[in-house]
């Protein structure tokens, strides 16, 4: 065997080792906040899901540090209802809440951030067009009591009103978009409109804004349809996820738009505060 090839046998036995230990780490995170809420049986969920990728076999409603919720069966919602998914987003977020009075969330699925704003009297409004998941956000809106706070629509945003063909992932209900992952999904059509269409009187009252869009590849359309809103609305915050879009073109989109100052929070996140 080369010494080229030994060496790089080598790397990838490290960058494996390190995958499982980060991976455990993860999964360590997900069981603090399981057992800071009594909710024991999600350890092993959890722990079917790290080792078989299979999820609960039934519907039932949890207890997480962000709130109560509905997790579907078949479904990773034990995982986004807890603390522990996207942490340095979620706590970001957190930190960032008191300075705003309207909070947009745009690919709501089922709900965590708006729940996590609602729950700090934050007014929030949460875009969802995909059906199951819209369900789901009304249902933990509901568990949460937080109806004063949240308003939820039925329809996902983007750069003009149309009906769009998703492509629909039942494990993972909040990948679903226009773009497919892998594989295709099942076909479904979805409703979508353009933000600066609509009449919205929270909108009106804001002052200082928090959007976090996170719709699948789709984020550099949603922001066209808010154009309005972000060249005129002078206290603005996002958070968009990069993943598929691209954390250059939506830099290069929202500049156009105004001046804004950029920061990564993780591998597949950034904030964009106008300034």
């Amino acid at each position: 065997m080369g010494k080229g090839l030994e060496r790089k046998m080598n790397i990838a036995a490290k960058l494996s080792y390190l995958n499982i230990f980060r991976k455990m780490f993860i999964f360590l995170k997900y069981c603090a906040d399981n057992i800071a809420n009594k909710e024991y049986s999600l350890i092993f969920t959890g722990l079917k899901y790290l080792l078989l990728k299979k999820s609960n076999s039934s519907d039932r409603v949890i207890k997480t540090n962000n709130g109560i919720f509905l997790i579907r069966k078949y479904t990773i919602d034990f995982k986004l209802a807890n603390s522990a998914y996207e942490i340095s987003v979620t706590k970001r977020f957190k930190k960032i809440i008191p300075a705003f009075d309207l909070f947009i969330d745009v690919g709501a699925n089922i709900g965590t951030y708006s729940i996590i704003a609602g729950k700090r009297a934050l007014s929030t409004i949460a875009f969802e067009p995909i059906e199951t998941n819209y369900n789901s956000l009304v249902k933990n809106i509901e568990l949460n009591q937080l109806e004063k706070f949240i308003i939820p629509y039925r329809f996902g945003l983007g750069e003009k009103a149309e009906t769009s063909r998703f492509n629909f992932y039942p494990l993972k209900p909040g990948a679903s978009g226009k773009n497919p992952l892998k594989k295709r999904g099942e076909q479904i059509e979805v409703q979508i409109e353009n933000f600066d269409h609509l009449e919205l009187p929270n909108i009106i009252s804001a002052t200082n804004i928090l959007i976090k869009i996170d719709v699948e590849g789709m984020e550099t359309e949603v922001l066209r349809g808010m154009q309005n809103l972000i060249s005129q609305n002078k206290g603005m915050t996002l958070i968009i996820e990069t993943k598929h879009s691209g954390e250059q073109s939506i830099k290069d989109l929202l500049n156009k738009y105004s001046t804004f100052q950029f920061e990564k929070i993780d591998e597949f996140n950034m904030l964009a505060k106008k300034v």
